[in-house]
């Protein structure tokens, strides 16, 4: 098994996990992240995105984060490598990651393109003849690159997290292929349009707005899982109680 870094034995309370704890991902964004999940109130909360654990934006001093509406949620909270909810109207988890890929940004023709040109005959715009047309799928091909940043998600076929039963998830992630397993079991597979981008930033765990429960045996690795370590990650005594790993 590789590396791991064992963030967390047992919370039910909100938890800062210092960066220095998670080491960035030891090839092209491979990484994965496991722990283990009670959700003993299922009407706690509800109608709100609740929190579990993410890696990236601070939450504000003295304020909850009372969103009913994914958009807003991640206006606020717009760095997550990588973010676990709750979603507000059933027990349903989302997985959510910050991502990034280079785009490449098509260019006008030449230096007085989309200029209106007129004369006795009319007007017409600069960049629309039929040459330079011809030509816009080589002048995309060698066009400049542009850095775009997104927010990626996944939350289909991740449904009816346990009520009152420790379950544990493992997300495995490698370049831009995201599985999730639910007690070893692969529950979900999907790709990313970017490749996750890794931050510095601490490691929130259980921030308000949140859940009625705990989550224990919280393990960060730097590299993709194979099934093997899955299944010892299940393996492993399921923390119920305050018990450091």
């Amino acid at each position: 098994m590789l590396f791991r870094s064992i963030i967390m034995g047992y919370t039910d309370n909100p938890i800062v996990v210092p960066s220095k704890k998670i080491t960035p991902p030891q090839t092209s964004a491979g990484f994965a992240i496991s722990f283990n999940l009670c959700i003993r109130n299922y009407h706690h909360n509800y109608g709100k995105w609740r929190h579990i654990v993410h890696k990236g934006t601070p939450p504000t001093p003295n304020k909850s984060w009372n969103y009913v509406t994914w958009e807003n949620l991640i206006i606020d909270v717009p760095r997550q490598f990588i973010g676990i909810w709750i979603a507000p109207y059933n027990n349903n988890m989302r997985i959510a990651i910050s991502t990034i890929y280079m785009s490449k940004v098509a260019q006008n023709y030449y230096d007085h393109a989309n200029v209106l040109i007129c004369d006795g005959e009319g007007c017409f715009l600069s960049d629309v003849d039929k040459t330079a047309m011809e030509k816009e799928s080589t002048i995309l091909s060698i066009a400049p690159q542009k850095i775009i940043k997104n927010m990626e998600f996944i939350d289909h076929d991740i449904t009816s997290v346990p009520i009152n039963r420790v379950a544990n998830y493992t997300v495995n992630v490698m370049a831009n292929t995201i599985e999730l397993y639910q007690d070893a079991k692969l529950v979900k597979t999907a790709v990313l349009q970017g490749t996750p981008e890794f931050n510095s930033e601490n490691m929130y765990v259980l921030q308000p707005t949140t859940i009625d429960g705990f989550v224990s045996n919280l393990i960060y690795y730097p590299g993709y899982l194979n099934i093997d370590d899955v299944n010892n990650i299940n393996n492993l005594p399921k923390q119920i109680e305050k018990l450091n790993i």
